[in-house]
Formats: structure tokens, C-alpha cells, sequence
């Protein structure tokens, strides 16, 4: 589909910011935690090289008490091309298993935070947006964590790319280039 046409579909159905220059764009919602979702080189018209699980941006985020009935009970899979994400998934020190459950994908849940909780934009400009969100965690071994994360996502031009990159974007190349820049504080009284 066009990015046109999903950019349309996920302001239907969610809180989306689409930041543009020139016909490149990129898709963010901060719904989705600031997930980028979908990008293009050629605007509106051009390809959405992101993936959207259309079933579920519509059915929405669930209330708790419902979660078990989204389509997969371990995770929103909403889709996108990018996303904020923490480890570890698995061992003593995991955040995905509450203290004391078993090793097992039957006891594997992606934590609230990274996974239906909506961040606050705490910035919007023309090519970026930031987010921010306080939460707290506790692994599988019992330990509590209070998290601070800063998100900003930039549509990059085609010097800041180039710069990046090392390298001479020729002319007339259809480019989309996007960085994002992830922030996670300790905001607890222990190391």
C-alpha cells in the first residue's frame, strides 16, 4: 500500500505524526510507545515500507483486564520498522516474567511500558518529536527498577544522511533516512 494510504489509516486509528521533507516521511505513534511505523521516498504516493498489523491498530489497545484477548497475549504486535525495546527477554534478570513464573512461553509477557503504554510527546518540531516516559519494572528475581526514557526520533535531510553515512548521496537518488536516539535513566534510589 501507499504511505499515503497508511499514514491516513493509523490517524484513524491512532494518535499518528507524520514529519515530512520533501517527499520523504515517516510515521510515529506515540500510542505505540513512539514506534516509527512506516516510511517513504517518494511521497504519499510512494511505497509504506513498513509493516501494519491493520486487524489489530484497529481493534486499539486493550483495558488490562482485557489484555488476554488481544491477538496475541504476549505482545501488541501493532508492527512498524522501529521501536524502542529492553532486555533481557529471558533468564533470572528478565522484565518479560514476573518474579517467581517459570521459564516458559506461557509466562513470557512483553511489560506494559514497551508494549501498550502511550509516551507523552514532550517535543514536536518540523523534522522531530520526543517522548518521554516514567515507569517502573520488576524482574523475574524480584528486584524493582524505576525507569526514565528520553525518545527522539529525527527525519534526517540529505546532508545530515550523507554525513552519517561517510558518504555523497547522488543526485536525484530517492532517499528516507531517520534516526532515532533512545534514553534510559535510573530514576530509583539504587544503583
Amino acid at each position: 500500500r501507499s504511505f499515503g494510504h497508511d499514514a491516513r489509516f493509523l490517524r484513524e486509528h491512532t494518535d499518528a505524526i507524520v514529519l515530512r521533507d520533501g517527499n520523504a516521511a515517516i510515521a510515529v505513534v506515540p500510542e505505540y510507545q513512539g514506534r516509527v511505523m512506516t516510511a517513504t521516498a517518494q511521497g504519499d504516493q510512494g511505497a509504506s515500507s513498513g509493516w501494519i498489523n491493520y486487524d489489530l491498530v484497529k481493534q486499539g489497545v486493550l483495558p488490562a483486564e482485557q489484555a488476554a484477548d488481544k491477538l496475541d497475549a504476549h505482545m501488541y504486535a501493532f508492527g512498524g520498522e522501529e521501536r524502542f525495546w529492553m532486555g533481557p527477554e529471558g533468564g533470572q534478570y528478565s522484565i518479560f516474567f514476573a518474579p517467581g513464573k517459570a521459564f516458559e512461553f506461557d509466562d513470557w509477557f512483553t511489560p506494559d511500558p514497551i508494549d501498550n503504554e502511550p509516551w507523552e510527546v514532550a517535543l514536536r518540531e518540523e523534522n522531530k518529536v520526543v517522548f518521554k516516559h516514567d515507569f517502573n519494572l520488576v524482574n523475574q528475581s524480584g528486584t524493582p527498577f524505576a525507569v526514565g526514557v528520553d525518545r527522539t526520533v529525527k527525519l534526517l535531510d540529505v546532508e545530515q544522511a550523507a554525513g552519517i553515512l561517510g558518504a555523497t548521496i547522488p543526485v536525484g537518488i530517492d532517499l528516507v533516512a531517520y534516526q532515532t536516539v533512545n534514553t534510559v535513566r535510573n530514576e530509583g534510589d539504587a544503583a
